[in-house]
């Protein structure tokens, strides 16, 4: 019995690690903005403090559909401001990839909730890089690069 519960809470915190081994912070419960209220809920994302704070927020906001491909193209953009004019060639290449796998990790299904896990992918790739390129800790605000 005692086994089997150091199993379950083992399997439980291996969980809350994100692939990059960094804790994953717990989202807002609920999104603070009405579901219907989506341009709202855009300018939410597109002010959001940090790249982290952006994720979290889409997490809480987000509907499993289509719509949120709008949403994860608004964090990944925030999240981008933080790092995108550091990295080199080569590593924007690298970065490049990784968010085309995320387009094509789900291009096969069909269904909805397929292209908002593929908005959930290119904005946990852009957080992955925000928090390894800007030196911060996670949740701390990034200075985003001026709009054009």
């Amino acid at each position: 019995m005692l086994c089997r519960r150091v199993v379950i809470a083992g399997a439980l915190l291996s969980l809350t690690i994100a692939a990059d081994g960094a804790p994953k912070s717990n989202p807002p419960e609920e999104c603070p903005v009405p579901s219907s209220e989506r341009e709202k809920i855009l300018e939410t994302l597109q002010n959001a403090p940090s790249c982290d704070q952006a994720v979290e927020l889409f997490r809480a906001c987000s509907g499993g559909a289509s719509g949120d491909v709008e949403f994860g193209a608004v964090v990944v953009k925030n999240c981008e401001g933080g790092f995108l004019g550091r990295l080199t060639a080569q590593q924007k290449k690298v970065y490049d990839a990784e968010q085309r796998r995320c387009a094509r990790k789900y291009a096969n299904e069909q269904g909805t909730m397929y292209r908002s896990f593929e908005a959930h992918c290119g904005a946990e790739v852009a957080q992955k890089y925000a928090r390894r390129f800007t030196g911060r800790a996670a949740g701390s605000p990034v200075r985003k690069s001026p709009a054009k």
